[in-house]
């Protein structure tokens, strides 16, 4: 664990390549509507806004993979500024 963080302390920009990659893998996840992302032990009467499935039962399914592709975007989108950020 230390070795990471020497590395990233490092090579900070090399950060930004696992944000886009972790973006990438939510958006894909969200056009395919994966089973994992979305329907992992839904429970009908869960509302808790603390797990996922809360949001998917109070808002919709389709509203869930709307904002999660937007947070995949997102996540993208900031690891292209963290790269251009500490890029040497």
């Amino acid at each position: 664990m230390e070795r990471l963080k020497t590395y990233f302390e490092e090579n900070p920009a090399h950060f930004g390549y696992i944000l886009i990659v972790l973006g990438i893998v939510m958006l894909v996840a969200t056009i395919k509507g994966s089973k994992w992302l979305f329907e992992k032990d839904v429970i009908g009467s869960t509302y808790s806004l603390d797990k996922l499935d809360g949001w998917i039962n109070l808002f919709g399914k389709k509203t869930a993979r709307v904002v999660a592709g937007i947070c995949s975007v997102l996540l993208i989108l900031l690891g292209v500024f963290w790269i251009w950020l500490y890029k040497k």
